[in-house]
């Protein structure tokens, strides 16, 4: 199955396979930043974060910055429901993006080609705070960030059940 980065300097950079995952608990909308890496600037960083939907309801998105993914509302029709745990898992191999929430895929962007590949420089390194929009209110568990993106039995697991012991 490979192994997780642990090293910052080894992140994923340009437009080469990824893998994140993690669980949260969100307490309230204030602070919409999850996890960041990357530059700040244009097109050169990899951001996760909520937004509100449609001034109704929260969901999840994978960041760029620029040049996001055809689609990057990863839980559109999700609501994400306040003082629970959930799972998130995106990956990323080179040409689509997969989402998973829950264990449940919930988008993947096959037979659309994003608008531009990412272009993820070296820079930042932020868990809990994203990319100039505020620090997460809530808990956070299970990060992880692969560097090839990872298969569906693999983020189906992650999902369901955190990391596998050989992880550990």
């Amino acid at each position: 199955m490979g192994s997780s980065v642990l090293d910052p300097s080894k992140l994923p950079l340009g437009d080469k396979p990824y893998a994140v995952g993690f669980y949260f608990k969100a307490i309230s909308t204030g602070g919409r930043g999850l996890l960041t890496y990357g530059k700040d600037a244009t097109s050169q960083c990899n951001s996760f974060q909520f937004y509100i939907k449609n001034n109704s309801y929260l969901a999840l998105q994978n960041y760029w910055w620029g040049n996001d993914a055809a689609f990057n509302s990863l839980c559109e029709y999700t609501p994400i429901n306040f003082n629970s745990w959930h799972s998130f898992i995106a990956t990323w191999d080179g040409s689509r993006s997969r989402y998973w929430f829950d264990g449940v895929e919930v988008f993947n962007d096959s037979g659309r080609l994003p608008t531009a590949k990412p272009n993820i420089q070296a820079g930042i390194f932020r868990i809990g705070n994203g990319q100039n929009n505020g620090t997460f209110k809530g808990w956070m568990d299970d990060v992880t960030i692969w560097d090839r993106a990872i298969t569906e039995d693999e983020a189906a697991y992650f999902g369901k059940y955190g990391l596998p012991e050989s992880y550990a």
